[in-house]
């Protein structure tokens, strides 16, 4: 189940690659697949895919 959904994440992150977790969820939950945002949240760290957030430059 998880190597399907990690499947599903690599090709839809190839095509939009600035979709995060909770695009990432809503996406898949279209697509009718039972999924919470922590799971996708676990696996897409697993894949290193998660997104760098640099929140430096809104501190000034």
């Amino acid at each position: 189940m998880n190597l399907d959904l990690m499947r599903l994440i690599d090709k839809q992150f190839l095509e939009t690659p600035f979709y995060g977790v909770r695009q990432m969820t809503w996406h898949l939950r279209n697509e009718d697949h039972l999924v919470n945002e922590k799971r996708i949240r676990r696996l897409m760290r697993l894949m290193g895919l998660d997104l760098p957030r640099d929140f430096s430059s809104t501190c000034d």
